[in-house]
């Protein structure tokens, strides 16, 4: 995709994952799955899994998946 400046949707069930390689993290939510929020990632790549920044992000969508699954 870096090459081809195309368009990919990724689906993943891993917020490590996500943040590593997503430009956008989609977060859904329960049944009936609507967009909750979407982040957007800054940083160029490669991205460093022990940063403060990727942390923070991490952080931050598990803390809205948290909400979600509570909140149901």
């Amino acid at each position: 995709w870096a090459e081809t400046k195309q368009t990919i949707v990724f689906v993943t069930h891993s917020v490590d994952e996500a943040v590593y390689l997503a430009d956008r993290i989609v977060v859904l939510s329960q049944r009936p799955g609507t967009v909750r929020e979407i982040i957007s990632i800054p940083w160029s790549r490669p991205r460093d899994r022990t940063s403060a920044e990727f942390a923070e992000v991490r952080r931050r969508v598990l803390d809205m998946i948290n909400e979600t699954e509570t909140s149901q």
